[in-house]
């Protein structure tokens, strides 16, 4: 998946924000803040509409450059950087710059008044789906925002789950019919009628 366009957000990535960006953790660490003149007060003015964008299983628009370091932008000649499904997925998650990603994913799971998107994510990545869900039970600020355009395609909602089959989101499911934490919408990320951008104003 491409990265978003969600109209009037700032996105932090991972990339710097340069013509060429390259991947840079650290880039998760830093806010965008205003100073105010005239005012004596040590308070950040922070700005709104700010997402951090985490795509840890990589991006077709990702590619490791000639220096080794990790790119955004779409190139024909050189192989996008994503985990596909295989039999080391996991493992792979180890390597760079995944394992960055996940740290980051963690920390974000541990902060309080976090909103959690996810997108198409069918929790069928076991150590993924375990990792939110046992954030949601120990972090009481932390809400779930589960988006995906096959909802609105049902009847009713316990069809709905029955067709995503696997256990974790048996799993979700339960948790979400006994906390306000966790909420599903019918929503893709670049959808002009279902995108992110018109529900999240």
């Amino acid at each position: 998946m491409k990265r978003p366009a969600l109209d009037g957000y700032t996105i932090f990535d991972g990339f710097t924000f340069e013509r060429n960006p390259i991947f840079d953790a650290d880039m998760f660490n830093w806010n965008l803040v205003k100073s105010v003149p005239n005012l004596n007060t040590k308070e950040n003015i922070y700005r709104k509409k700010v997402m951090n964008l985490l795509k840890i299983h990589g991006s077709i628009d990702w590619f490791r450059g000639d220096d080794q370091k990790i790119h955004r932008g779409m190139t024909s000649n050189k192989k996008p950087l994503m985990i596909f499904p295989s039999s080391n997925k996991y493992m792979q998650s180890y390597e760079d710059p995944y394992f960055e990603l996940f740290t980051e994913f963690q920390s974000l799971l541990r902060r309080s008044n976090t909103l959690l998107i996810t997108s198409g994510f069918s929790f069928a990545d076991n150590h993924i789906a375990q990792m939110i869900m046992d954030a949601l039970r120990n972090n009481e600020s932390l809400r779930c925002l589960v988006t995906d355009y096959d909802i609105g395609k049902i009847k009713d909602r316990e069809t709905y789950y029955k067709e995503k089959e696997n256990d974790n989101w048996k799993k979700l499911r339960e948790m979400a019919s006994n906390t306000k934490s966790i909420v599903f919408l019918k929503a893709t990320m670049n959808d002009k009628e279902h995108g992110l951008d018109y529900y999240l104003g």
